[in-house]
């Protein structure tokens, strides 16, 4: 999507003169890239095995801690992991631009990619991680399901109706007539102007969105401390933007502070005693309707688990199988038979005895 747009700006801004300023941008973009490809490797280097680590640290937790902590310790390094992969995409989207730029580079593509899907792959997997027997994940998968119900019911009633993509454009023409008619008024901007600021509205509510669907989703603290990085630095990048604005235009500043300032208004509009027009049109109520739509599509995930574990459970008693252990008592297992202890590694129950 975001390539998508970089093409419809390019359309639109080459018949205003713009084109020479893009193709600097883009020059810049293939020098960048370049940088990057020759430090990739030892990113690479350092991201795979800290990943590698993660897994070490939440398994040994499922193994000898409780079973809450070793949840919260799985779900905290799992938000952190996404975090620190989500901070190497832009460096590996520089990558394109400058094998545009240096075709002998695009070799490089074919150990990148591979590399990154693993660790993307890493970093989503690693929350999802699970040491328990069949008992233990039904019993965890229905204190989830209960408690996606509890926030499907509230949520449901403070969410948008609208669509999110309608509520972005709106956003996205409003901060470009906001901030052009201001430049308009006291300046002569060129007609790219309009552009960037529908531009701006439109990352800016992007973020906005995306922050506060992941603060309804989650319900601990780290969890939502992530979920706010993103709009701090994009709403802190672009009050940097617009300092620098007013050297240049103090109008064009101006309305790039406004759009801001709609954006981080309506973002933070507080949901419970808001209006139904309020609720429909701010991106407080439009990122609550993309977490319900979220959350409902969790509880379909999870309620089909429980119906599978149920099964299996069942299936076990009735046929009197003997399943092999969890992992995680075959990794007990396995380290009293490393100390020289005495190593029980054979079947001990069925899934379903307790």
């Amino acid at each position: 999507m975001s390539w998508a747009f970089v093409l419809l700006a390019a359309a639109v801004a080459w018949p205003f003169g713009v084109a020479e300023d893009l193709d600097r941008l883009g020059r810049f973009a293939g020098a960048a890239g370049s940088v990057v490809l020759a430090h990739i490797g030892w990113a690479f280097g350092a991201y795979i095995p800290v990943l590698l680590g993660f897994y070490v640290i939440v398994l040994g937790g499922q193994i000898v801690g409780p079973r809450d902590r070793a949840d919260k310790v799985r779900r905290n390094l799992g938000y952190v992991s996404e975090l620190l992969v989500a901070a190497l995409v832009p460096a590996l989207v520089l990558i394109v631009p400058a094998c545009v730029e240096d075709p002998s580079q695009t070799g490089a593509l074919l150990v990148i990619v591979p590399v990154a899907a693993m660790m993307f792959f890493l970093a989503v997997r690693l929350g999802q991680l699970n040491a328990y027997d069949t008992e233990e994940l039904l019993s965890s998968a229905r204190r989830s399901l209960a408690t996606v119900r509890g926030r499907l019911d509230d949520l449901r009633q403070h969410s948008s109706q609208k669509p999110i993509w309608l509520l972005l454009s709106a956003y996205g023409i409003l901060g470009s007539l906001i901030g052009g008619g201001i430049t308009f008024l006291f300046a002569r901007p060129v007609a790219a102007a309009f552009l960037l600021y529908f531009a701006a509205a439109l990352v800016l509510g992007y973020a906005s969105l995306y922050a506060v669907y992941m603060a309804d989703v989650t319900q601990d603290r780290m969890g939502k401390f992530v979920a706010w990085t993103l709009p701090v630095a994009m709403y802190a990048l672009a009050l940097g933007g617009t300092a620098l604005t007013f050297d240049v235009s103090v109008p064009a500043a101006v309305g790039f502070l406004l759009v801001v300032l709609i954006s981080a208004l309506s973002m933070l509009w507080p949901r419970r005693r808001a209006s139904r027009f309020m609720l429909d049109w701010t991106l407080r109520g439009g990122g609550a309707r993309w977490a319900v739509k979220s959350l409902d599509s969790t509880q379909r995930r999870t309620e089909k688990e429980i119906r599978e574990l149920v099964a299996e459970k069942l299936i076990a008693e009735i046929t009197g199988e003997v399943q092999p252990p969890p992992l995680r008592e075959r990794v007990r297992d396995a380290l009293r038979v490393v100390r020289g202890g005495r190593g029980d590694v054979g079947p001990r129950r069925g899934s379903g005895s307790r």
